[in-house]
């Protein structure tokens, strides 16, 4: 397991797999650490949705926004942005509690 990247199969839609919680179960559990096993699920998901660039995972504590994961470095490098001006998708998906998406960038 030395790579942080998910194998091109979990990006083929025409998999028959039972849950999607069972696909991400088991891509986890392949990844050497926590760190490889988000961005693992950030990059599942961002091949996953028609159409996005990218996806990055956040987590809350606190009050705080911790910023743990990007599928790609342009992800990253929005996600940066937004957490600099205090705006963008993910601030807005964590206040309003649902899920947001964007425009392009």
């Amino acid at each position: 397991m030395s790579s942080s990247s998910p194998d091109d199969s979990y990006a083929n839609n025409d998999l028959d797999w039972p849950t999607t919680e069972d696909r991400i179960a088991d891509l986890i559990r392949r990844q050497e650490s926590w760190s490889q096993a988000l961005v693992a699920v950030a990059q599942l998901t961002a091949d996953s949705i028609p159409g996005a660039d990218g996806a990055g995972i956040a987590l809350m504590n606190g009050r705080a926004v911790e910023r743990r994961a990007a599928s790609s470095n342009f992800a990253f490098d929005v996600d940066t942005i937004q957490y600099e001006i205090g705006e963008g998708p993910c601030l807005t998906a964590i206040a309003d509690g649902r899920t947001t998406t964007s425009g392009r960038l």
